[in-house]
Order: structure tokens, then C-alpha cells, then sequence
């Protein structure tokens, strides 16, 4: 079981979608967390609550505007277990969310307060067993908190050719080299002992836990080097203090999901992330449809 004292990172202060991606913050509680996005009239609000009351949330949305007709809402209740399909807010309905999540249907998180000792064990032994065949093998795994152009070029280019196979929209190199002078970002570098890339992986650093952002890896890669390199990422931000190291989003619990066993052998405990929900008003639908294809071809990161 995860430890009652953690908060999932995007319900803190400084999350990734805020201060690199222009949404602003404009509301910021113990138990309620409301980012605002305006396209031209249209504002697009995350209204992200975690214990709130119905009180609460429903005052939160009238004082500010979230249920006009100029206003699409996604709200996430991550304490939430219901499975209506129907969620009522001040009067007006919302829409269960299923598929294209805004946040998926949860995580898997590492407690890093546990023993080195521990948290290898914890590692399904299949993937301990892989990761021993990838360190028997000569691969190490590098980490920079300051990387190289080279370097970056180097993430960028692997990233590249996985985007074009999968649709996926590509993170720009100017926020990737703001996000690391501002000491948000540690990039995991895998390579052969010829120096040849494996895996490079980018972990976004805030309030103490490390979120797993972005990922690239090259075709035909040795077995087990997915796993070591975050077996090595647990244990440098251990060694470096942080105490949590969420292993980013998953958007199904289905066993055959590949995804959700690759993060679930890791020794993480699951996190659910509660139910999700959306308000569109009638005439920005068509609207919001091509921007929630858009969107979800994007949805690997934040």
C-alpha cells in the first residue's frame, strides 16, 4: 500500500502543465487545485480535487466561471470511486470520461523511503533477472541533470522516430532546455559498452518526487534495458533525496495492456486515480472533438 502522506504530483504546486505549458493556476488548495487555458474566448479549465466537498467544488465553479457557455471543463476527482456516468456540479451535468483521459486511470508509485534491499526485491523477479542480464552484459546507465546538446539531440532523435511511428506529438527543445536550467529535469541516459544509445528517459523533478515525463528507446534494444535503466533511476533519486518516483500515467489496468505490466513489475504500489469527468457546452462540441484527438496523441507526457 502507498503511504497515506502521498499526493499525487500533478495536485501540487509547480506541476509541469502550469509552468511550462501556459496554464495558470487559479486556484491552488489543500484539497482543490483549479488550472485555466484560454484559446482565444474559449477557456479550457482542469479542475482537479482530491477530498474536496460538494460545497467546495461547486462554489469553485461558480465563482469562476467555469459553467458558461464559453467554458469546457474537465474535472478529475481523484478520491473518487463511483461508477455513475453522470456527475451533477452546481446544477449542471458532467460526463464520465472513459477513454483519452486527461490523467489515466492511474499510477504506479515508488516509495523511496523503503531499503535499496527493499525496493529490489519488491522488482518482479523475472525483471530483477533481466536487469542482472542487461548489467552482465556491460550496460550502464548515465544520469545528467545539465546534458549536452548532444546529449539532447541524442533523446530528441530516438523520441522522433518513436513519435512518427505511434502519432505522437513531439516535446520542443526549447522547453525540454528550460525545464533542465531550472533544475526540473534529470535525463537517464542507457548505452552498450560501445557507447550506442539504448534508452533515453527524462524525469520531471518537483516537490520532492521524480515523475517519469518522456521516454525513447531504439529498435532492437537488449532485453532488460528498459527495466535497468529504472532500476538505476530509483536508485539515484533515492541518493539524491526525493522521496516518491511516480512511473507516469497508465490508461488501462488490463493485464494484457502492455504499459501497465512493464510499470506494474517495477515494485511500485498502484495509485488510482479516482474517475474523470467533462462539461462541454453544446456549441464548442464539434470544436473540442478535434482538439481531444489532437490531445490524446500528446497524453504519453504530463
Amino acid at each position: 500500500m502507498m503511504d497515506s502522506t502521498y499526493v499525487p504530483i500533478m495536485l501540487r504546486p509547480g506541476w509541469v502543465l502550469e509552468r511550462y505549458y501556459d496554464w495558470s493556476v487559479v486556484e491552488q488548495g489543500p484539497t482543490l487545485k483549479l488550472l485555466r487555458k484560454s484559446r482565444g474566448p474559449i477557456a479550457t479549465f482542469l479542475l482537479l480535487t482530491r477530498g474536496a466537498s460538494e460545497e467546495e467544488i461547486a462554489d469553485t465553479a461558480r465563482w469562476h466561471g467555469l459553467l458558461g457557455w464559453r467554458s469546457i471543463v474537465v474535472f478529475r476527482d481523484f478520491s473518487s470511486d463511483s461508477e455513475n456516468g453522470i456527475r451533477v456540479i452546481a446544477g449542471v451535468q458532467f460526463r464520465r470520461v472513459t477513454t483519452g483521459r486527461w490523467f489515466g486511470v492511474g499510477t504506479f508509485v515508488v516509495d523511496l523511503s523503503q531499503t535499496l534491499d527493499t525496493l529490489w526485491r519488491r522488482i518482479a523477479p523475472r525483471e530483477r533477472g533481466k536487469c542482472r542480464r542487461a548489467e552482465h552484459l556491460g550496460i550502464k546507465v548515465e544520469f545528467d541533470e545539465h546534458p549536452s546538446e548532444r546529449a539532447l539531440d541524442a533523446f530528441l532523435g530516438l523520441y522522433g522516430r518513436m513519435a512518427r511511428k505511434r502519432g505522437l506529438e513531439r516535446p520542443r527543445r526549447r522547453t525540454l532546455e528550460e525545464m533542465f536550467t531550472r533544475g526540473n529535469l534529470l535525463m537517464a541516459r542507457c548505452f552498450d559498452p560501445s557507447g550506442q544509445n539504448l534508452v533515453i528517459n527524462l524525469i520531471y523533478l518537483s516537490n520532492g518526487q521524480g515523475y517519469y515525463l518522456h521516454g525513447a528507446r531504439a529498435d532492437g534494444i537488449a532485453a532488460g534495458a528498459g527495466h535497468f535503466t529504472q532500476w538505476e533511476t530509483v536508485r539515484m533519486l533515492k541518493t539524491m533525496g526525493f522521496r516518491y518516483y511516480d512511473l507516469g500515467l497508465v490508461s488501462s489496468r488490463d493485464a494484457s495492456d502492455g504499459i501497465y505490466r512493464f510499470k506494474g513489475s517495477l515494485g511500485g504500489s498502484f495509485v488510482d486515480f479516482g474517475r474523470e469527468f467533462e462539461c462541454v457546452p453544446v456549441g464548442l462540441r464539434a470544436a473540442y472533438g478535434v482538439f481531444h484527438i489532437l490531445r490524446t496523441r500528446v497524453r504519453k507526457v504530463a
